[in-house]
């Protein structure tokens, strides 16, 4: 029994380090490819917003996919001897870890924001950094769902890659729109990383913030003689609807639906054999 939870720590040991210094390395992308950028002469820092996106969403996500089975056989152990409730469990583990989700979110897009010249605007910084961590929040509460309902860290890894990578070639993104099948273009509204890269770029690319025209510009308004787009034009063209309000209250409800579920999950996937409360 020792040699097996031995192993499992081992194997989770070296999955945190892993994590960690992908994480590390990947932090600094952003801003090594900022350096030296045109700035505010072509709009491309929308893209810089995809890779914060599914960057800051792939890492938590992945990180949350170890939570449960390494800890499978001590929960059904201590809930089996009635130690204490899984709720408390599940509510201190949640608790416990929540200021480790946020530090590195947070200590990332305080340099990276300014690095890769989005909206300067004070206010806007932090609404971003405050949604930010809202989608690192759901990010997380979707990989530690997974980890509830698959108790083979291989099979939950699969399963989350298939839903990240399902979720970004249908997001609209990578693919436009039009060029995914009609019959498929609902499956957009189940992608959480349109909601998050919805919420942060709509907080990005406001009406207030302005960029000249480039040559050869990709931007339709551009090619009309105009000289400067907005914040809204970007959007536009990306196919990205104005909502941030919907976007954000979609991410917020869908932590609090996933969070149940994941104590749901646990309570009948992590069942002892013998009766508890």
């Amino acid at each position: 029994m020792a040699t097996c939870v031995d192993r499992e720590a081992v194997r989770h040991a070296r999955l945190h380090a892993g994590y960690t210094g992908g994480l590390r390395c990947g932090n600094r992308v952003p801003g090594l490819v900022s350096i030296g950028s045109e700035g505010r002469k072509h709009p491309g820092s929308v893209r810089i917003g995809i890779f914060i996106a599914v960057f800051r969403t792939f890492f938590p996500m992945f990180n949350a996919v170890s939570t449960f089975p390494a800890e499978r056989a001590v929960l059904l152990r201590e809930r089996a001897q009635g130690a204490y409730r899984l709720s408390a469990y599940y509510i201190a583990k949640m608790t416990a870890e929540m200021p480790l989700n946020w530090l590195n979110p947070s200590l990332f897009i305080i340099f990276v924001y300014w690095m890769t010249d989005l909206n300067s605007d004070p206010a806007n910084f932090f609404l971003f950094w405050v949604l930010l961590i809202i989608n690192v929040e759901l990010a997380v509460s979707i990989g530690m769902l997974v980890s509830a309902a698959v108790t083979s860290p291989k099979k939950a890894l699969v399963m989350v890659s298939i839903l990240v990578l399902g979720s970004m070639l249908l997001g609209g993104f990578y693919v436009d729109h039009g060029n995914i099948p009609i019959w498929l273009r609902w499956i957009q509204w189940l992608s959480f990383i349109k909601y998050t890269f919805g919420s942060l770029a709509t907080t990005a690319f406001d009406d207030n913030l302005m960029f000249d025209c480039s040559e050869n510009s990709e931007f339709s308004v551009c090619n009309d003689g105009t000289s400067q787009i907005s914040g809204h034009d970007v959007l536009d063209q990306r196919n990205i609807e104005n909502i941030p309000v919907v976007y954000a209250m979609v991410v917020f409800f869908g932590i609090i639906v996933i969070k149940f579920a994941t104590y749901f999950t646990l309570f009948f996937r992590y069942k002892p054999k013998s009766p508890t409360y």
